[in-house]
């Protein structure tokens, strides 16, 4: 019996859920294009190299589900990482803030894991930042509730991937500007990353200068918005040159143009 050929790039590629059962028919073009996982699947003599179905287990069933529908609709790159922001973002189609932020951190461990940089620069740079900007300034979630969030936020990521990725950064400096611009005692927050000094700065530029490590030796010089650079040259931040746009808290959201390729 002769063996089956490698799929084509126009070969719709059955892609599983395993926990549910959940079917998505994607063209392979589409899988290879967004995904390096799928790339790398695809190049090697694997089973579903040949049988056009690939099973995928461990991942939040839900999270992955959405990806995979806006995947499989997406003719683009931009298209796909415009559909995802807009679905998580819609508050008409959504409506509950702090479960649409939990389901875009569990989307960010799918593109992490799939290695789908598209996806994750969306999320990073336009997704979370704009639902945590919608969380916090939602009636209903206590400066308790915010803080157990933010603690949330990094050990959750710490605990999945290791470390707190770069990339979200932000979002975790800007949680912490808000619940000190709200009155709270975010010492907790910088003593978690007080052995990182590139976070240390981020988090400065979020805080109004104001950030210390944990046994009194300040890598970030305080006031005036400075930051000292590697090379202990001081920098001064400029929300406005760098196109950054402040909220009413005078944290700084940045939106990101997505260009196909």
């Amino acid at each position: 019996m002769a063996r089956p050929t490698p799929a084509d790039d126009d070969e719709l590629i059955t892609v599983v859920i395993e926990l549910t059962n959940g079917r998505y028919r994607i063209l392979k073009s589409t899988l290879t294009r967004e995904s390096g996982f799928f790339e790398t699947l695809f190049k090697n003599d694997w089973q579903e190299t040949t049988s056009g179905v690939v099973e995928l287990t461990g991942d939040d069933d839900l999270a992955l589900a959405l990806v995979l529908q806006q995947l499989r609709n997406a003719e683009t790159t931009a298209q796909f990482a415009q559909s995802i922001n807009d679905v998580l973002t819609d508050s008409v189609t959504v409506g509950n803030h702090m479960n649409d932020f939990y389901l875009a951190m569990e989307m960010y461990m799918v593109a992490d894991k799939y290695d789908m940089p598209a996806l994750r620069i969306v999320l990073a740079q336009t997704t979370l930042p704009r639902l945590l900007k919608k969380l916090y300034y939602t009636p209903g979630l206590d400066t308790g509730g915010q803080s157990d969030f933010t603690r949330y936020l990094y050990e959750h990521y710490c605990d999945r991937l290791g470390e707190y990725p770069e990339e979200l950064f932000d979002v975790y400096c800007h949680s912490v500007a808000h619940l000190r611009n709200e009155g709270h005692d975010v010492s907790q927050f910088i003593e978690c990353i007080g052995q990182n000094p590139k976070f240390l700065k981020r988090l400065a530029t979020c805080n109004g200068g104001d950030v210390s490590v944990p046994n009194g030796e300040d890598h970030i010089e305080h006031g005036d918005n400075k930051t000292k650079d590697e090379d202990g040259a001081n920098t001064k931040n400029n929300d406005q040159d760098s196109g950054n746009v402040k909220d009413d808290k005078g944290g700084a959201y940045e939106d990101t143009a997505y260009d196909d390729g």
